[in-house]
């Protein structure tokens, strides 16, 4: 039972404190009573609501650790708290500290008839409607001596609601205004000397990114100033109707001048386009929210001048950092010089937006973060004029490097081109060496077989011979025709393919059709020496080449491996489909190929060596393989068997396109 009190009594505590309004006491020796969350606040939705209609409505509390942030709102929002007055004084300075609010009511009751009297302010009346010219919305208030008075205050505004509540009596009131005055006077002396000399030093040096710089600073002092209510109390007191015209314009003016500085000190456009487009769109998006803010106020909300801006910060902190991670050094420097102002216009952004509570870290965040960024900023230009000092003297050196480097290489290009020669002599020489190899072929290969069908037709007219005898010879000549025509075709086909191209005519193609073709084709052939063929193409294999090219390289290897082949051997078709590629391979069970033979296989200097039944050949027909093969993007290769004797020769072929 015990424990369920201690539950029971904290909840009840704080059920308690809902709505519910601590009294400020205002006693002698303290001049100032920040109120911050201690006064609960109500939303009026519709904005019609007066101030009999809140007396019996429910506040809620608000954190009173807090200033009250309600973000961007169309509504009207009511707020009531008690003034005890414990002093001889009678009348108190009430102040928000928050210049942009546009209309701010504060009612309280009047001592005799306890009547609701009411006192206004705010960016939408005249400097002159306040009690004291000052730059934020204030009111006195009257609360007599030892009495307590109830204060409602009712705020509506396009821009973010944020309610700081300061207590005054006189004096503290004007000195904490000479201190205000005396630091503010500093920032924006700073500010004004910095763009002084940044002009300064666009006269001078023509350097563009110092007036734009300039342009920034002055547009930076002029979102500074509006939210500390200066523009309005110096520049237009008595026309608040610009208020519109300066809160609309004056943050989307400094982001596109940041946006040109940006893009102009980080040379952006170069280094990353995408986020020189992002930047340009984001500013782009920007004045055209500006734009309609004027024009249609206030049916376009000020909040999305603060999404952008906030978008805005983070473009140009990503190029910053993109910039210098790149290793362009000036990007360091920039990166430096405006995170702390980016980052404080983040933190003013949100705090607008009511996502972050409005303390003095996000209050003072572009004062602080400006007077930063100034110092830096001008630390970075002056690196970077130094740095092009420096490029400049580094062109110098790069343009005698490159007179220096000119010779070096003309002396290669001279060197390069002696190689050239000396390659093209070696290939002179090694075609010079094929031409005296193709008419042995010709003289002998073709030569002999003609002169022994010459002879043998003479002999058959005188018939010197018998019917046996002829048969045999005719078996002869058979057989070097066949190797005479084989020749021939090839030579044909490697000619024209050297003297004007192979004329290509690619296609989807079916590697077993044209097998099963090509082993009946040479049925004659391998029959003659019993051998056994085992085609193991069992399956449509397709592929994308030249078919007549396809059908010469098959027709070469297989008419190979019956030459090599012993009687009574066997010669086998494989094929592997893969899925960018197939592969096709013919094995012999001959008697392979000498190890000093196959280095120079599929080229001119090929050796060739007659075949088991002593058949003759040239070489040329592997050669003529691998430049069909490889004109249709394919490999060719060679294995000797496994376990000694026999070859196996195997070409590979796109599947598709």
């Amino acid at each position: 039972m015990k424990h369920s009190l201690w539950i029971i009594w904290p909840a009840l505590l704080l059920l308690s404190y809902s709505g519910y309004s601590t009294p400020i006491v205002l006693s002698d020796g303290k001049g100032q009573y920040e109120v911050l969350g201690k006064w609960p606040h109500l939303e009026d939705a519709s904005r019609l609501l007066t101030v009999s209609d809140i007396q019996d409505r429910s506040f809620v509390s608000s954190n009173p650790s807090m200033v009250p942030t309600m973000g961007f709102s169309h509504s009207a929002w009511w707020f009531k708290g008690t003034l005890r007055n414990e002093t001889v004084k009678k009348n108190w300075i009430l102040e928000i500290g928050y210049a942009p609010l546009d209309l701010i009511e504060v009612y309280y009751q009047d001592n005799h008839d306890h009547t609701w009297k009411v006192l206004r302010s705010g960016d939408q009346l005249p400097i002159s409607a306040r009690p004291i010219k000052y730059r934020n919305p204030i009111f006195l208030v009257p609360v007599p001596a030892g009495t307590a008075q109830d204060i409602y205050i009712r705020i509506e505004s396009t821009s973010s609601i944020q309610v700081p509540i300061t207590i005054w009596d006189n004096v503290h009131f004007y000195d904490n205004d000479s201190v205000a005055q005396f630091a503010n006077g500093i920032f924006y002396g700073i500010m004004i000397i910095m763009a002084l000399y940044q002009l300064f030093l666009y006269f001078s040096i023509k350097d563009s990114n110092a007036l734009l710089y300039t342009f920034t600073l002055v547009s930076g002092m002029n979102v500074v100033a509006f939210f500390q209510g200066y523009g309005f109390l110096y520049l237009y007191p008595e026309i608040p109707s610009l208020n519109i015209f300066f809160s609309s314009l004056s943050g989307p003016l400094f982001i596109l001048f940041s946006t040109l500085l940006t893009r102009s000190f980080l040379n952006l456009r170069q280094l990353n386009i995408w986020l020189d487009k992002a930047l340009i769109f984001n500013t782009s998006l920007v004045l055209v929210i500006a734009i309609s803010t004027v024009l249609l106020y206030p049916r376009i909300r000020m909040s999305w001048l603060h999404i952008s801006t906030f978008l805005h910060c983070t473009i140009v902190l990503l190029s910053a950092f993109y910039c210098w991670r790149k290793n362009y050094r000036p990007a360091r420097y920039f990166l430096i010089a405006w995170v702390t102002l980016l980052f404080a216009g983040a933190l003013f952004s949100l705090k607008n937006l009511g996502f972050i509570p409005a303390n003095i870290v996000t209050n003072g965040s572009l004062y602080v973060g400006g007077i930063v960024q100034t110092m830096l900023m001008a630390l970075a230009l002056g690196d970077r004029v130094n740095l092009l000092i420096r490029e400049n003297e580094i062109a110098k050196e790069r343009e005698f490097r490159i007179e220096q480097n000119a010779k070096n290489r003309l002396e290669a290009e001279v060197r390069l081109r002696t190689n050239e020669i000396v390659m093209k002599n070696q290939q002179l020489h090694e075609s010079d060496q094929f031409k005296n190899k193709l008419f042995s072929i010709l003289s002998h290969d073709v030569k002999a077989p003609l002169n022994s069908l010459r002879g043998s037709l003479r002999t058959l007219q005188m018939g010197a011979i018998t019917e046996e005898e002829f048969k045999s010879i005719a078996m002869k000549l058979e057989q070097q025709l066949d190797g005479t025509n084989s020749f021939i075709e090839n030579l044909l086909q490697w000619t024209r393919n050297q003297l004007d191209g192979e004329v290509m005519k690619p296609g989807v193609i079916n590697l077993q059709d044209l097998v099963s073709e090509i082993i009946v084709l040479m049925h004659d052939e391998w029959i003659r020496k019993n051998i056994r063929i085992q085609n193991h193409v069992r399956h449509p294999l397709m592929c994308y080449a030249d078919s007549n090219m396809v059908k010469a390289v098959i027709r070469n290897i297989f008419s190979n491996a019956i030459k090599f082949s012993v009687e009574n051997g066997t010669i086998t078709f494989e094929a592997e489909n893969g899925p960018s590629k197939v592969s096709l391979s013919i094995t012999d069970s001959g008697i392979g190929i000498p190890p000093e033979n196959q280095l120079v296989l599929f080229t001119p200097g090929a050796v060739s060596t007659p075949g088991t039944m002593q058949e003759r050949g040239t070489g040329l027909g592997l050669v003529l393989c691998r430049e069909f093969i490889e004109k249709n993007h394919g490999t060719i290769w060679y294995t000797p068997r496994s376990g000694g004797g026999g070859s196996t020769f195997g070409f590979s072929l796109p599947a598709r396109p």
